[in-house]
């Protein structure tokens, strides 16, 4: 069986899908469209949510499990600072007129702007 999981697993990713464990078995999907769900839905999905991989603290992989929640929840928040700067960005140029600038769409865009600097130059 395991043969045929790892198959599948590597034919799905040539048509750019992933494969899940799900209650009935494995279960292929559109990545891109996998990714659209909130961050929490994809570690769930995965089965990789902080709280699952910790039920498994006898088993070493959990470290990495753990690490790969917070790497993914660490690139949606990142994902979701360009969606607001990119939003904020559509919300200026307004169709029929080259800019329709107002102060208030410049100061939105601006804070979008400041958030994702602090998240790219964020220090621990």
């Amino acid at each position: 069986m395991s043969e045929e999981i790892k198959k599948l697993v590597l034919d799905k990713r040539k048509e750019g899908k992933i494969v899940v464990m799900g209650i009935e078995g494995p279960m292929s999907m559109n990545i891109k469209e996998f990714i659209k769900q909130p961050v929490d839905g994809i570690l769930y999905d995965l089965n990789r949510l902080e709280e699952t991989a910790l039920t498994f603290i006898d088993d070493p992989k959990w470290v990495n499990d753990f690490a790969v929640a917070l790497t993914i929840r660490e690139l949606y928040a990142l994902i979701e600072s360009l969606r607001t700067v990119a939003h904020a960005a559509d919300d200026i140029a307004e169709p029929g007129a080259l800019w329709s600038v107002t102060p208030t769409k410049m100061r939105n865009l601006r804070s979008a702007l400041d958030a994702l600097l602090q998240w790219v130059l964020e220090e621990d």
